[in-house]
């Protein structure tokens, strides 16, 4: 936790204090067309520009202040010289340049207020440079009786020359047409941005509408919830993908879709522009630029969507799930469109559209820092594929952060120095910065709220094992950092499923506890199951500590591994606990599970430690006027789990059946597979009203009741009882 806030806080310091762009001028905030004029006003701009070139004060007169300062063009080129030395000191204190651009802005400016012209003259014009410079007002008065010459444009100007019309009119027309584009870039990737954080608010909204249970339960079935393609979700495709549902598709093609048309579209050009070597250089350079902004603006959106801490998990029913799916797609379209940009731009110089060879332009800092930010967005989306994340999680989540930086850093630093401060695309990087800030700061807070606790592991069998934290309280998820197990990976957390509350001596659901005895039907062929479940050595926990809460963790790579590895007894050992993390972090949020009289009935599927994911929505299921029916149907590969768990819940008797009652909850304990199908088929038969289904098991167990559900959610027949799924996984 602590090293990547401190590289945030580093990163942060480098915004605010890194270097000057190569433009030189005052800092500007905002963006383009919005808080800042680019270009305003575009007559006194073009009389600048068409001047500037013919001073001493260039080598150059290829020179374009609206352009790459390394840009060639065909019709204005006097000179082989390849690098532009400028010093817009020397133009500022040259008598003939300041009365020829008066007279040109005096000539071509009249619809323009006083005041707009001295702006410009101070902001963006000679004043800028040198304060000293006389105002525009006191050169026009001195110059405005001044004999004028027509200007020759071949020529050094050294005397106060009257600019033709239609030499200041091609000018003018590029000024106009390059500011509406840069406002366009602005809009568009301003749409992007704040279409993809207010749709998910705004879909979330409708179901507050009095919608009929039945017809929302098939709309669920048809357009939500079953998987886009196929019958997996949950279970990888090719080890690498993951299937997203139809109702995280719909959002994935909007994301596709607005990316696709918003940089396609919006684009003006001027045929034959001297500013370019010809219009297909002209074409591309807009074309690469709207792939540069548009990546920009995903940038924050890559990271809003990743964060435990998502504003939008607030204001939405959308599970982090969904936004975890949303935050890799869309990391793919910032990388594609970040990786374009580089290549058009890559290609313009191959093909020597540009005075600057390619030898010198790899020298140059914006484009080396451009290079940094792609390079990272790549590594980002490589290393992010679930083989890794699954296999070397400690390795991913390092990687990660060291990348993100890299793609902040790299893209503040490639706009910085290309343009200065005045032009507002980093204003993107503010924002991202921002966000991530706040998400590592919420979790900061989280973590520290409560302590250094203290974590004691124990043995369940050799699959699982036990931690209690005593003192503490959480439902749903958590994340844990142990510092004597990571040592100096102070950053790293691991997410894992709270069981419940334990206490000494404690009947968690306060009812009397009648095992053995199921008061609901039997379910013939559902389990498939032996008389006696497979038992192993268990014993119940002989030590009693204070309330706390309870984790079964199953045993596999990297820190669980070493997790297992010990028996801490009544020593314990020190962990930070963030959380939790639940359906009511939402303001929201629909899964605030109660019984309702559309939805009287609850049925849970778990497989293995998949428990703890069901136990907090049995627990809050209920209440003094509850007269549905909870059913929990529990897959195990032994019973020592099973007796844990009930330890944990103040059931434990060392009953061996398969038919259990915790409560007001009917168990039904399977060892091995066991027919969901008919599990589920003759709970809907018996019940009366709706049912909530809860998942929380293995991938294929997630997705055979994800089908079951949605196609019998879609039967006519379910009129009267309307089923919604929830399906509790953890993904990262």
């Amino acid at each position: 936790m602590g090293w990547p806030a401190g590289l945030l806080i580093a990163l942060v310091a480098g915004l605010v204090t890194g270097q000057e762009g190569l433009s030189n001028g005052k800092t500007k905030n905002g963006l383009i067309g919005y808080g800042i004029r680019l270009y305003e006003p575009a007559c006194a701009h073009a009389c600048w520009d068409t001047i500037a070139y013919m001073t001493n004060c260039t080598t150059d007169m290829s020179n374009s202040r609206f352009l790459n300062p390394d840009i060639t063009a065909a019709d204005r080129t006097t000179t082989d010289k390849s690098e532009v030395e400028e010093n817009p000191y020397c133009n500022a204190q040259y008598e003939p340049y300041l009365q020829t651009l008066a007279w040109c802005i005096h000539q071509e400016c009249q619809e323009e207020t006083e005041l707009d012209l001295e702006r410009f003259w101070w902001d963006e014009g000679p004043g800028k440079d040198n304060s000293s410079v006389e105002t525009y007002s006191q050169i026009w008065a001195r110059v405005k009786d001044t004999p004028m010459e027509p200007i020759n444009e071949h020529a050094t100007l050294n005397y106060t020359a009257t600019v033709p019309s239609d030499q200041w009119k091609l000018n003018y027309d590029n000024i106009v047409s390059l500011t509406r584009i840069e406002i366009t870039h602005e809009k568009y990737a301003l749409i992007l941005f704040l279409s993809c954080a207010l749709i998910p608010i705004g879909l979330s909204l409708l179901r507050f509408l009095p919608w009929p249970a039945a017809w929302v339960a098939r709309f669920h079935a048809y357009i939500i919830d079953p998987p886009f393609i196929g019958h997996r979700q949950n279970e990888l495709i090719g080890e690498v993908f993951m299937m997203p549902t139809r109702g995280q598709a719909f959002f994935i093609a909007y994301m596709w879709i607005i990316n696709i048309v918003l940089s396609g579209t919006g684009y003006w050009f001027v045929p034959g522009s001297f500013w370019y070597k010809n219009d297909t250089h002209q074409h591309l350079t807009h074309v690469a630029n709207r792939f540069g902004m548009l990546s920009f603006a995903n940038i924050p959106l890559l990271i809003l969507f990743a964060g435990r801490n998502n504003v939008l998990l607030w204001l939405t029913n959308w599970p982090r799930t969904t936004f975890l799916m949303m935050h890799r797609w869309i990391a793919v379209i910032c990388m594609l469109e970040g990786v374009l940009h580089t290549f058009l731009f890559f290609y313009a110089y191959s093909v020597s559209w540009y005075a600057m060879t390619m030898s010198v332009l790899v020298t140059k800092g914006y484009w080396l820092w451009g290079a940094v930010g792609v390079v990272g967005l790549l590594v980002l989306v490589v290393s992010a594929v679930q083989p890794v994340r699954r296999r070397a999680y400690e390795l991913f989540v390092v990687i990660h952060i060291v990348a993100s930086i890299l793609v902040l850093a790299g893209c503040y630093q490639h706009v910085v120095l290309r343009f200065g401060r005045q032009r507002g695309f980093e204003t993107w990087m503010y924002v991202a910065v921002s966000v991530w800030g706040f998400d590592r700061a919420v979790r900061l807070m989280r973590a520290c709220k409560r302590g250094v606790k203290k974590a004691y592991i124990s043995p369940v069998d050799a699959d699982y094992m036990r931690v209690d934290i005593p003192g503490v309280s959480a439902r749903g998820h958590v994340y844990l950092h142990f510092p004597t197990i990571s040592k100096w990976r102070v950053w790293e957390s691991h997410p894992f499923s709270v069981a419940g509350s334990s206490c000494q001596n404690t009947n968690k659901f306060g009812y009397g506890l009648d095992l053995d005895k199921a008061i609901w039907p039997p379910v013939g062929d559902a389990l498939s199951t032996p008389t006696h479940l497979a038992t192993a050595s268990w014993k119940p926990q002989a030590i009693q500590r204070k309330t706390g809460v309870t984790l079964f963790i199953k045993k596999q790579k990297g820190l669980t591994a070493k997790l297992g590895a010990l028996n801490t007894g009544d020593e314990g050992i020190p962990v930070l606990m963030e959380g939790s993390y639940n359906e009511e972090v939402s303001f929201l949020q629909e899964n605030h599970l109660q019984p309702t009289p559309d939805y009287q009935n609850i049925i849970c599927f778990a497989g293995g430690v998949g428990i703890t994911g069901v136990l907090p929505f049995l627990d809050k299921f209920g209440g003094l006027t509850s007269h549905g029916s909870k059913r929990l149907f529990w897959t195990v590969r032994s019973m020592p789990l099973v007796y844990a768990v009930e330890d944990m819940l103040g059931a434990y008797a060392g009953a061996q059946g398969s038919e259990r009652r915790w409560g007001d909850i009917d168990v039904s304990v399977s060892f091995g597979r066991f027919s969901i199908r008919s599990a589920l088929q003759e709970h809907l038969d018996w019940v009366t009203g709706g049912s909530i289904v809860v998942v929380c098991g293995p991938a294929g167990m997630a997705d055979q009741v994800r089908m079951l559900v949605t196609s019998m959610a879609a039967e006519p027949e379910r009129k009267n009882k309307p089923l919604k799924l929830i399906v509790e996984s953890f993904a990262w």
